[in-house]
């Protein structure tokens, strides 16, 4: 029974016309805030503008690592070969002495030993056995220095030590940039003010630039110079080319006002 009294007030009021009003007051100040919120959301967002600044430097690496390649052969005697390799590493390590580089700028790896054979096969193509052909050796001498121009030289050079009976070859130097550290904190300060510059003139009659909101920086891309070499999404570091362009991007959020 008092359930039922309870309904029919309520229905009771709901026929006043001063709740209607109130209800329909009530909702209308509840969109309006909703409004006002969604609006001044989609105000602030358009209060800000985003570009995209870059920064870059043509750059001579500054550090080479170079690796030539000895060899020994003898066919039938390892100590033979041992002395053989041991009269080829006399002889890089005075040619090395004679082109300028010094002894500490230069180091000789372990040896090597390989026993070379040959697989045999009969008439029928079926595999009989292995022929012993000899012990062969190999020994790496490697150059790390920022004398790039010496051993560029000697890279292309060190073959005339065949005509020695020296059996060498070269491999390509690789090349590298020091003191990255320095050189990316300077490329962002780059790439941040090409930024600036860049909204600037985005807006320019239309407001004015206000402080930075967000900043996003891209991975650094190391690439030899004039190359065509795609950009890695993690990275690149080009080792193969004396010249580089080192490069940045940044991704920028100014205020406006």
């Amino acid at each position: 029974m008092e359930n039922e009294n309870n309904k029919k007030s309520l229905t009771e009021l709901i026929r006043e016309p001063n709740m209607w009003a109130i209800i329909l007051g009530l909702s209308v100040i509840i969109c309006t805030a909703l409004m006002c919120r969604a609006f001044g959301a989609r105000y602030e967002a358009a209060r800000t503008v985003t570009v995209t600044g870059s920064g870059s430097r043509q750059m001579r690496s500054d550090w080479i690592v170079w690796t030539g390649v000895i060899t020994a052969f003898d066919a039938t005697d390892k100590v033979q070969c041992t002395s053989q390799m041991a009269k080829n590493r006399e002889a890089v390590a005075r040619y090395l002495k004679e082109q300028g580089i010094d002894t500490l700028r230069y180091e000789f790896s372990s040896i090597d030993v390989e026993k070379k054979e040959e697989r045999q096969y009969n008439g029928d193509g079926d595999f009989i056995g292995s022929k012993f052909l000899g012990y062969e050796m190999t020994q790496y001498v490697t150059i790390q220095t920022s004398d790039i121009d010496r051993v560029k030289f000697i890279s292309r050079d060190i073959t005339s030590l065949l005509s020695d009976g020296v059996d060498i070859s070269s491999r390509t130097p690789s090349y590298y940039l020091r003191n990255l550290g320095d050189l990316k904190l300077s490329l962002i300060d780059d790439a941040t003010e090409n930024a600036k510059t860049r909204a600037k003139k985005l807006i320019k009659g239309f407001a004015k630039l206000s402080d930075i909101a967000k900043i996003d920086i891209g991975v650094f891309q190391i690439t030899g110079l004039y190359s065509d070499e795609d950009y890695s999404y993690g990275g690149s570091y080009n080792t193969t080319s004396e010249w580089k362009e080192v490069s940045v991007t940044v991704h920028a959020t100014y205020g406006i006002k």
